[in-house]
């Protein structure tokens, strides 16, 4: 009895909202995007990229976009922004960034790690991607300047050179770093059962 109990108290204290996994953006009025055009830059050597806002908690670990690049320098950035509409990326505060050579075979997802970072509920933030040179094939949702929810992330729009206002939107992802926090409503639980256990053990010694 007693190892049922503390069985189901481990279960119970690690069942609160965990995020984990690939997250990719993509606009309910465009499902499947389309390639449009083919070796040229179209608009990423001033940045695409993704701008949102979160509604929960979440700790990200990756970054990625989709693109096919043949040994192009392709350079990110992750700041916290204070819109999620119009020129976000004024007074932004940088949070992360890189850049590799980057090669593909084809249309494929280039991600990039980064340590564990924390996106606050509430706050907005922008993923951004820059190269110079031209893509093999350049791929976009056509969401019609139309933000969208999606999951955890509210106000999802796509920018280009910082703004909203383009109608298309690259292809991005998040990866969801998998994080087990116990509940406050968990704990309590536990205390409880931990104190069940207690009297009950004490009762059965008077016996």
């Amino acid at each position: 009895m007693k190892k049922s109990v503390l069985s189901f108290l481990c279960i119970v204290i690690f069942s609160g909202s965990a995020h984990a996994g690939l997250i990719e953006f993509v606009p309910p009025n465009d499902t499947s995007g389309m390639v449009y055009s083919m070796n040229a830059n179209d608009g990423w050597s001033g940045g695409r990229g993704v701008v949102f806002q979160v509604t929960d908690d979440v700790t990200i670990d990756s970054v990625g976009v989709f693109q096919d690049l043949s040994n192009i320098n392709l350079e990110f950035e992750l700041a916290q922004v204070f819109s999620a509409s119009g020129a976000v990326t004024s007074g932004q505060t940088v949070l992360a960034s890189g850049s590799a050579s980057t090669t593909t075979s084809g249309l494929e997802w280039i991600d990039f790690s980064i340590a564990d970072l924390l996106l606050e509920a509430g706050n907005f933030y922008h993923l951004e991607f820059t190269f110079t040179g031209s893509s093999n094939q350049n791929f976009f949702y056509n969401n019609s300047n139309v933000a969208f929810t999606q999951g955890n992330y509210n106000l999802v729009e796509g920018t280009s050179r910082g703004n909203t206002s383009n109608f298309v939107m690259g292809a991005f992802r998040l990866n969801e770093a998998e994080a087990d926090v116990p509940e406050p409503s968990s704990l309590i639980l536990l205390l409880l059962g931990m104190g069940g256990l207690f009297f009950s053990n004490r009762k059965a010694v008077q016996l």
